[in-house]
């Protein structure tokens, strides 16, 4: 079957001119983002491009650039779609463990829904079909889909259909998918290869699987790197390839590269007869690059609303205060410790939800809730809840959700039988909460307001993190109204019992040692540990100033760089009372395209 797919190409181009020169942009995930600074190296210096032919990221890079987007939006993309925005968790799994539709949609947006015929270059995305493990050049259909097909890791993602056939990432067989490309008859190939050896330590397991993996990869991948007429190596030393984060340094590391194989480019193209083109990116000014980010904005609405069938998730929680129904009843002080519930739904990002959690707290007791929420517009959600409270009162709640754009969105609920009403909200990084109490006439609270002041200021792997709090509250809301930060202890070592001012002012100042970042391991998962010291400081005018200081451990990551994870605990002493507080701030992240 193969050698007929190459006849068949062999015949297209002698019909339509077979191309001068190719790119060939091998898979590497993350590390792939080295591919969009090799463009802009060789678009400055004129290099010719007829045709691009890419595995798995080469497929995904190679793709965005073909269609007609310069190599400055390339880098604004990667930027813009983090990976975990594009992908969903499939529980059961179903092919695989992630569903990459969300991918090709906000694909299909980006690239004005073109076809493979329909690029400004010639391009070939390769994938293998599933039942032969051939691989192939994918020359026609949806362009966004074929993409998705050429990225779809077996086992992390399901094969895609295409003209009622299953590919997937042929990564293993065509990392450098040179072999194909040369059917295409060029005069040049440029190669670009961003694998990296494994490591080799007899006595680690994960070391052994990676190396065992990494030779089978090359037996196939360096016989067609030997086909190539000119050969790039980024130089990315040991990153992982799931480092998502380090999409700018690879692309920086590309570049360099690519100027540094100019010589070897000349001859070749010269000892070929191929001209040089115009120096600058030939992309510059085409219409797909105006307004990409409002298409892509466009599909992320509609994400939303997807229809799919239903699915059901486990909801677990643990934290230092966290409340089930993130809202805590007028008089209680949460103290949840655990959580543990299930969720059924449907749509994509549950356009209807039933769900039950229940909550231990080792100090107050437990907590039960039964919810319903439904979405039927991006702009709009409803939901009901019937909740049992720690000191086993039960509650009614209904609330309506309104998102009129990204990055802003308003909730209010009406609780019973205790009439209070609760309005939430955020817009550009400002949350806000309003509590309205029919209990207590003057029970009234404005708290949450936060301003998040993160800095990048980073030496090595040493940071500076700066947040600050504003809380307002009535005297008679309960203590953890006047003031709440989230996942965050209220200064860590220090709550006075005798704050009752309805102002609170809190900053928080952590510096962080990260000695490893990102370490990658059987790149299933990169692991960050991190050390800080934090001091924290509050003020308010009944207790005047109230410092304290501790320190911190943490580990962050993400499963496949997909699926990310952070978890934390602090220890903080009160300098006024000489208190002690243990915190612990878990934290892990459905995968799922930007939610209102």
């Amino acid at each position: 079957m193969r050698w007929l797919f190459a006849l068949l190409l062999v015949a297209q181009f002698a019909v339509a001119g077979s191309p001068q020169v190719v790119l060939v942009l091998s898979g590497g995930a993350a590390r792939g983002a080295a591919h969009i600074g090799v463009i802009r190296a060789l678009v400055e210096e004129g290099v010719p491009l007829d045709a691009i032919v890419g595995t798995s990221m080469g497929a995904l890079v190679g793709g965005l650039y073909a269609a007609g987007l310069e190599v400055d939006e390339l880098s604004a993309v990667f930027a813009e779609v983090a990976p975990s925005t594009a992908v969903e968790l499939l529980l059961p799994p179903q092919g695989g463990l992630l569903d990459s539709t969300p991918l090709e949609l906000l694909l299909s947006a980006l690239l004005e829904e073109r076809q493979l015929g329909d690029t400004r270059l010639v391009f070939y995305p390769v994938a293998a079909e599933l039942r032969s493990g051939e691989a192939r050049l994918i020359s026609d259909g949806s362009l966004a889909t074929a993409i998705r097909a050429a990225t779809a890791i077996p086992g992390l993602f399901g094969p895609v259909a295409l003209a009622g056939e299953f590919y997937y990432d042929a990564g293993i067989t065509d990392y450098v998918p040179v072999a194909l490309a040369r059917t295409l008859q060029p005069q040049v190939v440029i190669a670009v290869t961003v694998g990296r050896e494994a490591p080799y330590d007899p006595a680690s397991l994960l070391a052994n699987l990676q190396r065992v993996l990494g030779t089978v990869t090359a037996s196939f991948t360096e016989p067609q790197l030997s086909e190539a007429d000119v050969i790039i190596v980024p130089e990315l030393a040991e990153a992982s390839y799931m480092a998502y984060d380090r999409a700018a340094t690879f692309a920086d590391a590309g570049y360099r590269a690519a100027r540094q194989a100019m010589p070897e480019i000349w001859a070749a193209l010269e000892q070929a007869g191929v001209a040089r083109a115009p120096p600058g990116d030939p992309h510059r000014g085409l219409a797909i690059n105006d307004g990409w980010r409002d298409r892509l904005a466009l599909a992320r609405r509609e994400l939303v609303t997807r229809a799919r069938p239903w699915h059901f998730m486990l909801d677990l929680g643990l934290g230092p205060a966290d409340y089930l129904g993130g809202i805590t009843p007028a008089g209680a002080l949460p103290r949840s410790v655990a959580r543990l519930g299930m969720n059924v739904g449907g749509g994509f990002l549950d356009t209807w939800q039933v769900g039950v959690s229940y909550g231990r707290s080792l100090l107050q007791g437990d907590t039960l809730e039964l919810r319903l929420r439904w979405r039927p517009r991006f702009e709009l959600a409803g939901e009901a809840r019937l909740h049992k409270d720690l000191n086993d009162r039960w509650r009614v709640e209904a609330g309506v959700e309104v998102a009129p754009q990204e990055g802003v969105w308003l909730r209010a609920v009406l609780a019973v039988p205790e009439p209070t009403l609760y309005l939430t909200g955020r817009s550009e990084g400002l949350g806000y909460r309003l509590e309205l109490g029919a209990a207590q006439p003057l029970d009234f609270s404005f708290t949450r307001v936060h301003l998040d002041l993160r800095g990048a200021l980073a030496q090595g792997h040493v940071t500076f993190r700066g947040r600050a709090f504003v809380g307002f509250a009535s005297a008679a809301a309960p203590l953890t109204e006047r003031i709440s930060l989230g996942s965050r202890t209220v200064l860590r070592g220090y709550l006075p019992d005798q704050w009752v001012s309805p102002l609170a002012v809190v900053t928080n100042l952590e510096l962080v040692y990260t000695p490893l970042a990102g370490v990658p391991a059987l790149e299933v998962v990169t692991l960050s540990p991190a050390l800080w010291l934090f001091g924290d400081l509050g003020y308010a005018p009944e207790v005047g100033l109230a410092p304290s200081v501790g320190v911190g451990i943490g580990l962050s990551g993400a499963f496949f760089g997909f699926l990310p994870f952070d978890l934390g605990v602090d220890l903080g002493f009160g300098l006024n009372t000489g208190d002690v507080r243990l915190a612990l701030r878990p934290a892990f992240f459905y995968p799922a395209p930007w939610r209102p």
